[in-house]
């Protein structure tokens, strides 16, 4: 079992299992991604670290980081929102018959929709009071 989608792929090709291998994604859904990134309230350097918290949300890290030949781990950015070339560096990335497209993680392409009212769609609570400059790290 896995929560990395890309994880069969990434066996198959180091000898672990057979090529025959597929994922499999429950029709109500799954957690499929394993990177997070938390910048506690009180962090010593805040600054620093929502520096690295921007560049690990860049499109070239994003797309370097789900190449199968490098990590594997698929980009927690919303294609639709990436701008041309950023769509072309994720579509030019090494296919592999294991590999899940993106489209087979969900219906739309993007993470499941949340039940309006449910816990997982409130909003996200307010930034915490002396977050520097009054707001989480941007997403691009």
């Amino acid at each position: 079992m896995s929560f990395d989608p890309a994880s069969a792929a990434a066996a198959i090709r180091d000898g672990l299992l057979p090529p025959s291998v597929r994922i499999h994604v429950p029709e109500a859904g799954s957690i499929g991604n394993v990177s997070f990134v938390a910048i506690p309230f009180n962090a010593a350097h805040p600054e620093g670290a929502q520096v690295v918290a921007n560049l690990l949300l860049d499109p070239e890290v994003q797309a370097h980081m789900q190449d199968i030949d490098v990590l594997g781990s698929f980009s927690v950015l919303d294609p639709s929102k990436l701008d041309p070339a950023a769509r072309a560096a994720f579509a030019a990335l090494p296919a592999d018959p294991a590999l899940p497209r993106l489209g087979d993680l969900a219906r739309d392409g993007r993470c499941p929709r949340r039940r309006a009212g449910s816990a997982r769609a409130r909003r996200r609570a307010p930034s915490p009071p002396g977050w520097p400059g009054g707001s989480r790290p941007r997403r691009r």
